[in-house]
């Protein structure tokens, strides 16, 4: 990365060239400073790390050390990994053992140390994979120490502690599950099947079966890499999930294609009545800032299975019409803004003429009605 300048001191180096002590810490902290603002970002890092790894359930944990640090754990039962492959992967900047491996989602080896987020005055690392067990412990120096491990099967376990942010344990507890429910309620599992990843906070699962949105209607659907949910809400909407962890935010599908030539979203919207968009690619390519995903033909098939997922929306509230409705204008309306200001949405603009201004009617009267959901599996 840009701007960053490696220490010249010799004797913090090791004789494979890789940093030790206080430089790595300081090394890992300009490394991770792309990574945004937010201070459990690194729970998102931990459990792509954990959902690499083959895990089916992670486990984390905060409260009140008897010393009276603030502890956050966790754990997850994937592989573990052998000491051998974390001295060479783990405990450098800049390196994996993730690449070429298409079902993975990180690939740059730095995303470990966005724990630093956490300004820990003590790491400790443990892990079991197959017949060998290990654990080391970092101090604020970054000076490691071999420590026992304790874990009995497969997995790694990661234990922070800091000295405390939070007067009550209970504030620090809400803090660590609010960041849980922004990064990791939707997680994925590393298989062909992408089946949902499974995430408990102390003791709650706090991770969602399904892919939901808190709209009126709305529709889901699921291919082989791609699922997601459509609904219909007051503004629009896409949230861009890779592998079910966040990536990315926006108002319009069109802004996913990254070629502003001829997109007609800027400036267009409909009152009250706009597309909303929650959307995972188990396939998609993310950038290292883990704030975009590459322009290519994985993240072309979530555009077109959005739009797809759209239309059968509409299409199944139009077939569901019957009498009159107050919406029905305003559907109109905002049908007809949305099939303009997108390439892909063109052929609703086609619906209008097979429908008479009274037929055209819109089911929910009342925006506080229960979602009515469908299903198209490819």
């Amino acid at each position: 990365m840009e701007g960053l300048r490696i220490p010249s001191r010799e004797r913090n180096r090791r004789r494979d060239g890789s940093l030790r002590g206080l430089d790595f810490k300081r090394w890992a902290l300009e490394g991770i400073r792309g990574y945004g603002e937010d201070p459990w970002f690194f729970l998102r890092e931990l459990a792509q790390n954990a959902r690499d790894a083959g895990a089916t359930r992670i486990d984390v944990r905060a409260h009140r050390s008897i010393e009276g640090l603030e502890e956050l754990t966790f754990v997850d039962n994937g592989r573990g990994m052998t000491f051998e492959v974390a001295r060479r992967f783990f405990f450098r900047l800049y390196s994996s053992n993730k690449e070429g491996k298409g079902n993975q989602a990180g690939m740059f080896g730095i995303g470990f140390w966005s724990v630093l987020r956490f300004e820990p005055v003590r790491i400790k690392v443990d892990s079991h994979c197959r017949k060998e067990r290990w654990a080391v412990e970092l101090d604020e120096r970054f000076e490691p120490t071999p420590v026992p491990s304790e874990l009995v099967n497969n997995g790694t376990r990661i234990v922070l502690h800091r000295h405390p942010r939070f007067k009550h344990e209970p504030e620090f507890q809400q803090e660590v599950e609010k960041g849980l429910l922004n990064w990791c309620r939707d997680l994925r599992q590393a298989t062909r099947r992408s089946l949902p990843l499974k995430v408990f906070f102390n003791g709650a699962q706090v991770s969602r079966d399904r892919m939901e949105l808190d709209t009126a209607v709305s529709y889901s659907f699921k291919t082989e890499h791609v699922e997601g949910v459509v609904g219909l809400g007051d503004s629009p909407q896409v949230t861009l999930l890779a592998r079910g962890l966040p990536v990315w935010k926006g108002h319009f599908l069109d802004e996913l294609a990254y070629n502003p030539k001829d997109v007609k979203w800027k400036g267009e919207g409909a009152d009250d009545i706009a597309p909303v968009f929650l959307l995972n690619g188990n396939r998609l390519d993310v950038v290292m800032s883990r704030n975009a995903v590459v322009d290519n033909r994985h993240l072309a098939e979530v555009r077109e299975g959005a739009s797809k997922a759209l239309q059968r929306l509409v299409d199944q509230q139009f077939d569901s019409v019957s009498g009159e409705s107050p919406w029905q204008i305003r559907l109109r309306r905002a049908l007809r803004v949305l099939s303009r200001s997108s390439q892909r949405l063109k052929k609703l603009a086609g619906l209008f003429a097979l429908f008479d201004d009274r037929d055209l009617q819109f089911l929910t009267r009342q925006k506080g009605r229960a979602h009515r959901s469908g299903q198209f599996i490819h």
